[in-house]
């Protein structure tokens, strides 16, 4: 089997039925169906399950007409402790990956069919795309309470799985360039506005040693330090947006994730975190230096963080971090440091061809190992 073109690298820790307006739909439903109906076929699915050990045979049950990989995200660190574990399941995926780009993304979403045509083809030129998107959530009822939409977006057509432009009304702010600007077609996406979900060459993912994974435990800006590792890499200038690279997502509360896996109030500021890599320009998921603490302090909680006053003074609700790791949650954050596991992703993509641990379970392209 050739290698594919496009590696579509999905991440999950949702229990098997999580949409409120769907209860009929599988978590995989939005993404698997979806994918089936591209235009461009020349991909590969991968799924990095926190709840592979209870449905690792998902996809022997439900065969997909395009190779599936189905791996497990553990060990990982912070599963284990019942929080998200992010960055770490991601580079599970990356290690996984054989296309030249790595589309990322969630079990939730809803892929137009030229979707992954435009990717490719804005990868051909070489640019590394970043999609806008929107949530299914009007009328439902566990969604957040909002009077009117903050953001629009631009003219619509589609119906994915019965989900229709009328349903959205949470749209990604990014979309309102297009709204403004009717002419616009490619916009520049400056590496602060590098979310979810977006493309990263492999081989530039492999480079900088995937995600930092000294974001997990927590929720927040880890896609934004790789825009921003991007950035420093002098690829910046590559991200780019495009008014028909859309996605959309049903409703799914982060309550519904599985196992033990819960949302917690921060144990560490991902943004000290976001301004000390962005300032030492540190290899991420090598280990750390016996001061990096106090590194952190002095680069970020000292002196270029923006709301360090009002982290402070109690207004934000940082406070229970300021400074850094200190507060009722600093030793969970010395603890995780102390544990953290220093990995090369190349490395582990010589594990994964040798099917040494953690690689040696998954399904992959019809059969279990």
């Amino acid at each position: 089997m050739s290698d594919p073109a496009i590696s579509v690298l999905i991440y999950t820790a949702r229990v098997d039925h999580p949409y409120p307006l769907r209860p009929d739909l599988h978590c995989f439903d939005p993404v698997t169906q979806t994918l089936a109906a591209q235009s461009f076929h020349d991909f590969e699915l991968i799924v990095a399950d926190a709840l592979w050990e209870d449905r690792g045979d998902w996809f022997a049950v439900h065969p997909q007409p395009y190779p599936v990989k189905h791996v497990p995200s553990t060990p990982n660190y912070w599963h284990e402790r019942g929080r998200p574990g992010v960055c770490a399941q991601i580079n599970r995926g990356i290690a996984w990956a054989d296309g030249a780009l790595i589309w990322m993304g969630a079990e939730n979403n809803l892929f137009p069919s030229h979707f992954l045509d435009l990717v490719w083809s804005l990868f051909g030129r070489g640019l590394i795309p970043v999609a806008w998107y929107g949530v299914c959530d009007k009328d439902t009822a566990d969604a957040p309470e909002h009077e009117s939409p903050r953001y629009q977006h631009p003219p619509l057509e589609f119906n994915l799985l019965d989900y229709t432009p009328d349903m959205i009304h949470n749209v990604d702010h990014r979309a309102q360039r297009f709204v403004d600007d009717r002419a616009l077609v490619l916009s520049p996406c400056h590496h602060q506005n590098y979310f979810a979900y977006a493309a990263l060459p492999t081989d530039l993912a492999l480079a900088l040693n995937g995600f930092d994974e000294l974001f997990d435990g927590d929720l927040g800006l880890l896609d934004t330090d790789m825009g921003s590792r991007i950035d420093l890499a002098g690829a910046s200038s590559a991200l780019t947006m495009h008014r028909d690279l859309w996605l959309v997502e049903p409703w799914a509360p982060s309550g519904r994730w599985g196992g033990t896996i819960k949302r917690h109030l921060g144990l560490k500021c991902p943004y000290a975190v976001y301004l000390c890599n962005r300032a030492t320009g540190r290899r991420v998921n090598t280990p750390l230096p016996h001061d990096f603490i106090e590194e952190v302090k002095r680069v970020a909680c000292y002196r270029d963080c923006l709301v360090k006053d009002k982290c402070a003074s109690g207004v934000a609700p940082e406070k229970i971090m300021y400074p850094f790791c200190e507060g009722d949650n600093g030793a969970l954050a010395r603890e995780a440091f102390a544990a953290l596991r220093p990995h090369e992703l190349l490395n582990d993509v010589q594990l994964r061809g040798r099917r040494r641990p953690p690689f040696d379970r998954a399904y992959v392209h019809g059969a279990r190992r």
